[in-house]
């Protein structure tokens, strides 16, 4: 008995360890996030992308969705604390997704704008409203370890009204966005408890059977 108790008391602290490290990793996770936009038709719109929770990145690969029905690509540039990293982004404006790269030989810690995204609203844009639209490809600090990225998308809404187009400050709302993702990188660590869960199990029945066996 005392030798089952053990070993439940040793899988427990396991699972906490665990469930303590995934916790702690999903905490530095940068954000990314669109910011959202009101104007005409045949307005152009500015975008930002911002990162908050930033633990420090060097390379980062992001992919720009959005309605070609409703929307004109105009351009994409880096801004703000990613001013002293290298950008590129794809060979055409007509390219959707429009793939961005950052790039830096240490950490980018602060947060704010890393990039501004100019938007035509088409002149026969149906729809009072679109998403768009950010997908991580990588997203890593200096020392190559991949620290996976969590994205919020923004909203580009019509409005006939509308004098200027409007960036809203600061991070999109959940109501304001539907589609919130991760990498899939945060979820890591169930390649380790999942092995360790059926491990443990394993030994348990077999002291268990010893035990029974000896008895």
């Amino acid at each position: 008995m005392k030798h089952r108790m053990l070993l439940l008391c040793l899988l427990i602290a396991i699972l906490f360890a665990i469930w303590g490290s995934s916790v702690a990793f999903a905490e530095g996770t940068p954000v990314f996030s669109l910011s959202n936009v009101t104007g005409e038709r045949g307005e152009i719109v500015t975008v930002n992308i911002s990162v908050t929770d930033n633990p420090g990145f060097s390379a980062l690969k992001l992919k720009l969705k959005y309605d070609k029905a409703v929307l004109r690509l105009v351009s994409a540039e880096k801004s703000g604390i990613a001013q002293g990293m290298s950008f590129t982004g794809s060979n055409s404006k007509d390219e959707n997704p429009y793939v961005m790269v950052w790039g830096s030989a240490s950490n980018v810690s602060d947060e704010g704008v890393i990039a501004v995204i100019s938007f035509e609203i088409l002149n026969s844009a149906v729809d009072s409203y679109t998403m768009v639209d950010l997908e991580c490809d990588f997203c890593s600090n200096e020392e190559g370890q991949n620290i996976g990225a969590k994205l919020i998308s923004g909203k580009v809404t019509r409005n006939e009204s509308a004098v200027a187009a409007t960036p809203t400050a600061g991070i999109p709302t959940k109501d304001d966005n539907k589609n919130v993702s991760e990498c899939e990188v945060t979820y890591w660590w169930l390649l380790v408890f999942i092995p360790i869960f059926i491990m443990a199990i394993v030994v348990i029945t077999v002291v268990h059977k010893r035990r029974k066996m000896s008895s």
